[in-house]
């Protein structure tokens, strides 16, 4: 294959539909999605998923509007095979919004208003469209899971077979922003996976690709975010929230803050409003040392040392990141705050492994101190941007490892 510098190949954009149903709700929550790599190559890093929201609310002033994106309603993503979990992202929407405006840059939110209804603003608003009752609304995006971003773009091997897993978010007064209380009638209809499958036509490289399959299997690499939550109560003093993640290569943590009230406040943009109000210092403490090696100070007219971890910690697969989050939507008091630190170290052999290494055992926590600006108890979500290995062996089973 090596000797090969170019093959005929067809490419088609297959779709995949929802196993069991095709109308789900905040009741009716749990939606599967089988895809079949079986006769070709998966392009996951161009798949996108698509589907209805509709407002089932039929009066006058009932309508919804969505959490800065059409992914606002989603709790949970797994990623499944005969068995094996392969990934799993809970706070599914608080990270996807994290990861648009930490990693996508301002200028992809005209992408994401054009095809997942999301907010067309490089300010602070964070409403995406609205939808009028008995009206609905089709979005098209991609998972924001290292699954289906592989490092380099790359395909997934030919006889790659897996199962999407969506859950939707049981609290309805979570999942948009509500005109009216008690009034959070939706439904999400027709879920469809597309991506493009490229078949490859030149029967002698398939050839020596399965023969290189049914010996040692073939691999790809993506970051993957685990997800660990916290209580910090309210009032002045220093909490220590543990952590204690277990992965290979650690490329970074970050954490988001958010008032516990306001999760499920129908006026709220529960999904997307983080702050780092009442901070003043914030220290992670991985196996008994600092990251980084100084604490961080944070304040009012300090905050320019924790906003450059954030911007490195989310930069994923080590691509450079743009964020469309300015000083005045970080600091203290506004609505963008982000807590987080790059643990990313140079390997010159693979480029793979570049995190830190904390299968050892050893507990590590975030330390936060703060004052009495900090006046409401608060649930602290930390991502641990950890990469992961999937292999697809000779027998067609998919194996994980972070």
């Amino acid at each position: 294959m090596a000797n090969v510098k170019a093959v005929s190949a067809e490419t088609t954009l297959r779709q995949f539909a929802s196993s069991n149903g095709s109308t789900f709700s905040s009741t009716v929550n749990e939606i599967r999605i089988p895809v079949s790599g079986h006769d070709g190559f998966l392009d996951v890093s161009k798949s996108y998923i698509y589907f209805v929201i509709k407002n089932l609310n039929t009066d006058a002033g009932e309508n919804l509007t969505l959490d800065s994106d059409g992914l606002c309603w989603i709790d949970s993503i797994r990623v499944e095979s005969q068995g094996v979990l392969l990934e799993r992202l809970d706070q599914a929407a608080l990270w996807n919004n994290l990861r648009n405006r930490w990693s996508k840059g301002a200028i992809d939110s005209m992408a994401t208003n054009g095809k997942a209804g999301g907010y067309f603003s490089f300010e602070s608003d964070k409403d995406g469209e609205g939808i009028d009752e008995n009206l609905s609304l089709s979005i098209c995006a991609p998972l924001p899971l290292g699954f289906m971003n592989p490092a380099g773009g790359k395909a997934l091997p030919a006889g790659t077979q897996f199962e999407i897993v969506i859950r939707v978010n049981s609290t309805p007064a979570s999942c948009f922003k509500w005109e009216k209380v008690d009034h959070y009638a939706f439904s999400i209809t027709t879920p469809r996976f597309y991506c493009p499958v490229y078949r490859i036509e030149n029967r002698e490289v398939m050839s020596e690709y399965a023969q290189v399959l049914s010996t040692r299997g073939i691999s790809w690499v993506g970051d993957c975010a685990k997800t660990y939550i916290s209580s910090l109560p309210a009032g002045a003093g220093t909490t220590s929230l543990q952590i204690n993640d277990r992965s290979k290569s650690l490329k970074g943590l970050v954490s988001a803050k958010r008032v516990v009230a306001d999760l499920t406040d129908r006026e709220k943009n529960s999904q997307s409003e983080t702050n780092i109000t009442g901070v003043t210092t914030i220290s992670y403490v991985i196996e008994g040392k600092n990251h980084p090696q100084d604490t961080i100070q944070c304040s009012a007219v300090d905050y320019c040392r924790l906003y450059e971890e954030c911007q490195k910690a989310m930069s994923l697969q080590g691509k450079p990141n743009k964020p469309a989050v300015k000083a005045t939507d970080f600091k203290p008091g506004a609505t963008q705050g982000l807590m987080g630190v790059d643990l990313k170290k140079f390997d010159d052999d693979r480029l793979t492994d570049t995190g830190l290494n904390t299968t050892g055992g050893a507990p590590n926590v975030l330390e936060i101190t703060t004052d009495a600006g900090h006046n409401a108890a608060s649930q602290v979500t930390t991502y641990a941007i950890a990469e992961c290995t999937w292999t697809l062996m000779p027998n067609g089973v998919i194996t994980a490892s972070m």
